[in-house]
């Protein structure tokens, strides 16, 4: 059933403000989602398993280095084609494009962060080797979007570093060849890069969920781990820029999303003619339900990928505006993804809940996002407070996307966190 004909794309990428490259990488991107993610996308949800095959197809063409500059070798595509690259993976497995984005996340990182020294490096084993990076950031007691840093530590000792900590919800898990893990060297939050293979690394067994399995998110103890001086990236890893992954991660929901409407509008066909050569025709309840929920599905689609495609051409990277766009972006797409779901259930019917039927699985993933940070009622709290002027304690910088803040000097320093 994953090659059911779903009728024509929702997002049509044809017209994107985006060199003809990054569109043909788009178009790659899509092939790949219909003639091999999807068909395999059920069998790795079953078995709980990576997606390895779909990761050697993105390195086979070149997608692995869609983010690497192209003075070192890589695609060197913008934001905005990495969020429609995204979207399309995920049209054919949702824990593919999640993986993908945590794996672009880390070249970003790299780039902005990294010496030419190890940009060299670091990059030149994606493109020569074929390397997958992940980015660990969450951690079972702090969340940085609450103002925690985090408990993992690097320690001096002789020619390098000793890296201690937990990270939770490590997308790739045992998978990936190299991680950017972020760390407290003294007051300072810095990105390491770390090989996945140490014997100092221990992986737990603890991802077995309703959602995403594919992405074997595990949790990773680094148990005094060596890291050479070389491999620290010591220019400070702002906070702000730790919400750059909701590019593609609002991307990943976005495909969530379209992929269920279109099973469900396809579906909705079948019965719709049904129903109007009945008795009753356009009179049947059924004719006027599917009518008004098919086009309250559509219509939220679109104002969904606007406001990613906003905060992706947000410039500089790592800016409060941009921050706070993805964050906005996170909370419609997060909210639109689990009712589009949940629609869809309803519009296709019974029939929907066979997992003969993709919509069983893309319901189950599409509830992940509203627990991914930055979670939705998170970011509503806080566009509330930025809204009415009641920034969190320390911080003073005042400007937001939606320009409705008042400057700086007139708004008043909250205590309370």
């Amino acid at each position: 059933m994953s090659t059911l004909n779903r009728g024509p794309e929702v997002f049509d990428h044809s017209h994107l403000e985006v060199s003809p490259g990054e569109k043909e990488l788009i178009t790659v991107a899509r092939r790949l989602a219909y003639e091999n993610f999807g068909p395999r996308a059920e069998r790795y949800d079953a078995e709980n398993r990576f997606p390895t095959e779909n990761f050697e197809d993105l390195q086979r063409h070149g997608l692995m280095a869609l983010r690497v500059p192209k003075q070192y070798g890589g695609q060197g595509a913008s934001s905005l084609t990495q969020a429609a690259v995204t979207l399309e993976v995920a049209k054919g497995d949702p824990a593919t494009a999640l993986c993908f984005t945590m794996h672009n996340t880390a070249m970003t990182f790299i780039d902005l962060l990294a010496t030419p020294e190890q940009k060299e490096r670091f990059f030149g084993r994606v493109v020569r080797e074929g390397v997958k990076f992940s980015a660990l950031g969450s951690e079972p007691q702090a969340s940085i979007f609450s103002g925690n840093l985090p408990k993992t530590v690097l320690t001096r000792t002789q020619g390098g570093y000793l890296l201690r900590g937990r990270k939770a919800y490590c997308s790739f898990g045992p998978n990936a060849d190299l991680a950017f893990v972020n760390a407290m060297l003294g007051e300072a939050l810095v990105g390491v890069v770390v090989p996945l293979t140490a014997p100092s690394i221990r992986f737990h067994s603890d991802w077995n969920t309703l959602a995403m399995r594919g992405t074997q998110s595990v949790s990773i103890d680094f148990e005094d781990t060596f890291i050479p001086e070389q491999d620290v990236i010591t220019t400070p890893l702002n906070l702000l820029l730790e919400l750059e992954y909701g590019v593609g991660l609002c991307a990943a929901y976005l495909g969530v999303a379209e992929s269920a409407y279109r099973y469900a509008r396809e579906l909705a066909r079948e019965t719709m003619k049904r129903t109007l050569e009945g008795e009753a025709g356009h009179g049947h309840p059924d004719a006027g339900r599917l009518f008004s929920t098919v086009g309250e599905m559509k219509i939220s689609l679109e104002p969904a990928w606007l406001m990613l495609k906003r905060a992706a051409l947000m410039e500089p990277v790592g800016s409060f505006e941009r921050t706070w766009a993805l964050a906005e972006a996170k909370y419609v797409v997060g909210e639109m993804a689990a009712k589009m779901a949940q629609q869809s259930i309803r519009v296709a019917g019974a029939k929907a809940l066979s997992r003969a039927f993709p919509i069983e699985r893309l319901f189950r993933d599409a509830q992940a996002g509203l627990v991914m940070a930055i979670k939705p009622d998170h970011a509503a709290y806080l566009a509330g407070r930025f809204e009415l002027g009641v920034l969190p304690s320390g911080m003073t910088l005042a400007a937001n996307p939606t320009g409705f803040a008042l400057s700086p000097e007139d708004l008043p320093q909250s205590k309370v966190d």
